[in-house]
């Protein structure tokens, strides 16, 4: 969803699918289908600290967390770039979720946090009852 430079990086896909909507990030998921949701922020030093609220409530424990680090160039004049990332393959929703917001938080000691945001859509599933004879 978000770099620390403020840019948006990623979505929710599989059965999260993202969209815009009159300009708007709209992330839509189905009721208690497992989806990916993911929050990743590129630099940083120290290594950024990411948080996902969905309307302030805090769901970082429920998202696996992920640092890397990585060298480019030549010996001596190596750059290192670094990515954090806040991630799960089974983020479920509820109806009570449509609606809401989620937010990734990513913060850096000393510094002011960057938020991007995203609308949850969910659509609801329901089950069919045929009429016994």
């Amino acid at each position: 969803m978000v770099n620390h430079n403020g840019s948006e990086v990623y979505h929710g896909k599989l059965y999260g699918v993202e969209s815009l909507r009159g300009g708007n990030r709209t992330l839509t998921f189905v009721e208690t289908t497992p989806g990916v949701l993911r929050c990743v922020a590129f630099g940083g030093y120290p290594p950024p600290d990411i948080r996902v609220l969905i309307d302030g409530r805090d769901i970082s424990g429920q998202l696996g967390v992920t640092h890397v680090a990585r060298l480019s160039g030549t010996r001596g004049l190596r750059v290192m770039h670094h990515a954090a990332e806040r991630w799960t393959h089974r983020f479920m929703v509820g109806a009570e979720d449509d609606d809401c917001r989620v937010s990734c938080v990513v913060s850096v000691t000393g510094l002011t946090p960057t938020v991007r945001s995203a609308h949850l859509t969910v659509y609801r599933q329901y089950s069919t009852v045929l009429p016994t004879q």
